[in-house]
Formats: structure tokens, sequence, C-alpha cells
């Protein structure tokens, strides 16, 4: 089915009960993310930090994010990099109904920290909990259903391999958004370049899927040293904090289903 919301055409997966559902009841679930980290932004210097920019969308689901970037912020262009095959024909149909097929490129593929194919789980209930299964899986109690997913074989690349064949210019990225369902230490350690650059990120937090996916001290390790702090986005008002408060955060995710989103500043 499709919507008219916040200024798009999206289509949606009546399959789907969470992301297109969520979308149905309430419009998209970026927007208010969006307005929050540009918020934030613009208190240190950096309001239009999209604005005829580029925006790397990695893990794009349907799309939604990638074509707000564009239709609410002025993104010049937007790279979704998107594996699970039936989103991607969702993605692709949003491109289309939006008429951005000359401003999102699309990548089908999971950025992680290898250039080669991955075993890509896939949730029977929820398009946007789709993830990486990376050979310690097994080490972890599977505490939310997921050894009972199908899997499939989807292509892997690094982001840095993106950057040193030229896809990629660093310095005309406004804003890196990361939502992998755990895998973020994966692809920390295969986006080296951008980790390093002076490019805002915002990332998902869920340490039990990092645990689970063997990815919760590598988060932490390809950070140190270069993002100098980071804000809760679900407590904006705590403020900038430093890196080294990261293990506090997770003993406050205990849960399973808990999780945050971060701002990783320069």
């Amino acid at each position: 089915m499709a919507i008219e919301t916040d200024g798009l055409r999206v289509y949606l997966s009546t399959a789907d009960r969470v992301v297109s559902r969520r979308i149905f009841a309430g419009g998209l679930w970026e927007r208010p993310m969006f307005e929050l980290v540009m918020a934030e932004l613009a208190d240190r210097g950096l309001g239009a930090a999209l604005d005829g920019k580029v925006f790397l969308d990695i893990g794009a689901n349907i799309g939604t994010a990638s074509c707000h970037a564009i239709n609410g912020h002025r993104a010049a262009l937007a790279l979704a990099f998107e594996p699970a095959p039936q989103n991607l024909r969702f993605l692709r149909q949003n491109i289309v109904a939006n008429e951005l097929e000359g401003r999102v490129r699309i990548h089908a593929c999971a950025l992680s920290d290898v250039d080669g194919h991955v075993s890509f789980e896939l949730s029977d209930v929820n398009s946007g909990d789709h993830r990486v299964r990376t050979a310690t899986a097994g080490d972890q109690p599977a505490r939310l259903g997921e050894s009972s997913w199908s899997t499939t074989r989807v292509e892997s690349r690094r982001l840095d391999s993106y950057v040193e064949d030229g896809t990629i210019a660093l310095d005309r990225v406004g804003l890196a958004w990361i939502d992998v369902q755990g895998h973020e230490g994966h692809v920390f350690g295969g986006a080296g370049r951008l980790l390093s650059s002076q490019v805002p990120l915002v990332c998902e937090f869920w340490p039990y899927a990092l645990r689970r996916a063997g990815g919760f001290e590598r988060f932490r390790d390809e950070l140190e040293g270069r993002r100098s702090s980071f804000v809760d986005l679900a407590k904006p008002a705590e403020g900038q904090q430093p890196m080294s408060c990261l293990a506090a955060l997770a003993d406050k995710l205990a849960r399973p289903d808990a999780s945050t989103d971060l701002l990783l500043l320069p």
C-alpha cells in the first residue's frame, strides 16, 4: 500500500508489522530524529550540515531516511546501502514514486569489515531487524528468537573501499546515518576513513545485538581516538558525553530489546 506523509509518497509492506506499521500510524519515524540531530549540530555551528551535501544511509531499509534527507533537508545526493531483497524492492519503488532517481544511488550490499559475502538473517515480522549473522552469533543466547530466522547470502563491502575507488568523497558528505542491528562495530572496522573524518555520525547503539554479533568491544575500540564524544539522542538534555561513558550507557540498556541512538561527534 502507499501513503502520503511528510511530503513523500511512501510504499509500505502490509506484511511488515514494525517499520511499515509505524510509518502508517505516525509518519516517518526518522523525521523527529532528523530534527533533533539538526538542532544538536546547529548548536555546534553545523546548522546546514546536509544542505547541498551527500547523505550516507547505511542500513537504508525502504529508503525513507534517504528521501527525507533530500526532500526535507536539501541534501544533494543520498547513497543508500541495503542488502535485504524485499527492502530493496520497496526502496527502489519509493525512489521512483518521489522522482528521486537521479539523487538516490542504491548499493545493494551490506557494509561490513570485509569485501566479499556474509550470511544475512531475515526477520519474518520486522523489515528493519534483518541482521548480518557473524561467526560469534552462536556464542550468545538468541533471546529474541533470531536462531529460527531464515538466512540468505548477500554481498558485503567495506565503506573504505568506496572511498578508495572514488565512489564516496568524504569532503562532500554532510551526515552518515547508520542502523545495522548490531553490526555497527564491524561496519566501523571497515570505515576507518569515515571515523577519522569530520563527518557527524548518527548510529544505533544496541548492546544486546552488538554483543551477539561479537562487536560490542569493537564498537568502542574503533571509535577510540577517532571520535571525541557522543550525544545520547534519547536524552539530549544530558549533553555531550565523553566516549568513556559508553560502558555506563550500555549498563542502562541491559534488556535485550533496549537501545538508543547516538550522535558521534568528531
